[in-house]
């Protein structure tokens, strides 16, 4: 193919008039170009090679062949596309040029034409075709590096699906061992720490749970009437040993005696939030924890005395592994718990957001679209 930046063409022009096809042929070699010449439309089809020329030009009225016929037969060929064709034609220019488009022809010259002419647009034609060129390959490349990040990203969630199901099994297990040496163990010395690997159990199958669902990207929202009071005692349970161990209350207040919401994912939701609150909390401090009725729904939120979230986080914070505080990773946090809060509310067709609480700290609140036991 012809060099980057070349204005110098290999050009074949065909032509079944001898003296209209030295002439272009004088034109052509006037300008500096290199011709090869066909003395009609099928003989121009056996010389046609996109990478032995640069241009094409040929004569509209050749018998039998005639020029758009044989344009539309080099056009059908393999790379046919990447050489610019030029009719030479003493037709009225307009219906030359309306039958040139038609047979994927790129310009028209009307016979007689000066060498200058035909120059100009070689090499117009030249550079657009360059520039056409370095347009698909960067399309191809940007095509062929999509192609493989989704590769890659598939294999990726693959393996963190296969991970997390492998995970699952050893922790549900340790959990189970756990409660059964709380059951036969009476010295509460001994009762504190299986409390604690507990709690640490309990957090880490709640880190996989959350990688597993995200890793998917689908959540299924079965909705039924979940009562509050049980959530409230399970949220005290759940927590009891870290609050003994932070120095931290879980003051609760329900307005409301049960919220529309797929019980589960509820659960988890008020689990990572809780969870988030400890980790922030500083000691001696009260983590709140509400739900009441709201215009469209019923709202859970989240309160503590920590640092807060600055304005310009608070979206950020939603999105997976996204983590403000550097000592984040020695607190169990992968930044994941949020991530899947927003993807649970998002599959409740709710709302997750975060503000300033008042007095200090910050307030996350997670509004679900039913109250009462019943959708909205």
């Amino acid at each position: 193919m012809r060099k980057p930046g070349l204005t110098l063409a290999r050009i074949l022009i065909a032509d079944d008039s001898h003296a209209s096809r030295r002439f272009a042929v004088q034109q052509a070699l006037g300008g500096g170009h290199q011709v090869v010449e066909a003395v009609s439309g099928y003989e121009a089809l056996d010389c046609f090679d996109p990478a032995r020329f640069d241009v094409v030009l040929l004569d509209v009225m050749m018998p039998g062949l005639d020029g758009f016929e044989t344009c539309r037969r080099m056009r059908a060929r393999p790379d046919g596309t990447s050489v610019p064709i030029i009719f030479m034609t003493a037709l009225e220019e307009q219906r030359a040029m309306d039958g040139a488009v038609a047979a994927g022809g790129d310009d028209v010259l009307v016979k007689p034409f000066r060498g200058a002419e035909l120059n100009m647009r070689v090499r117009a034609l030249l550079r657009t075709y360059e520039t056409l060129r370095n347009e698909r390959a960067a399309t191809e490349l940007a095509v062929r590096q999509r192609e493989e990040v989704l590769q890659l990203t598939a294999q990726k969630d693959a393996l963190t699906e296969f991970l997390v199901h492998d995970l699952k099994s050893p922790l549900a297990s340790v959990a189970f061992t756990i409660h059964e040496l709380l059951e036969r163990v009476a010295d509460e010395p001994y009762r504190v720490p299986l409390r604690s690997c507990l709690s640490a159990t309990d957090t880490a199958s709640r880190m996989v749970m959350n990688l597993l669902d995200l890793s998917v990207g689908r959540l299924d929202v079965h909705a039924v009437r979940c009562e509050v009071a049980s959530l409230v005692d399970h949220m005290r349970d759940h927590f009891a040993v870290r609050l003994e161990v932070r120095g931290v209350s879980l003051v609760t207040r329900a307005e409301i005696e049960s919220v529309w919401a797929d019980r589960e994912l509820l659960r988890r939701v008020a689990e990572n939030l809780i969870d988030n609150a400890l980790r922030y909390a500083p000691g001696d401090s009260e983590v709140l924890v509400s739900l009441e009725a709201h215009p469209g729904g019923a709202l859970l939120t989240v309160t503590d005395r920590g640092p807060g979230v600055p304005l310009a986080h608070r979206e950020r914070i939603f999105d997976r592994f996204v983590q403000l505080d550097p000592l984040a990773s020695s607190r169990a946090s992968r930044g994941l718990g949020l991530a899947f809060c927003r993807f649970a509310m998002d599959s409740h067709h709710g709302r997750i957001w975060v503000d300033d609480a008042p007095g200090g700290g910050a307030r996350f609140q997670a509004l679900f679209p039913g109250v009462g036991g019943a959708p909205c």
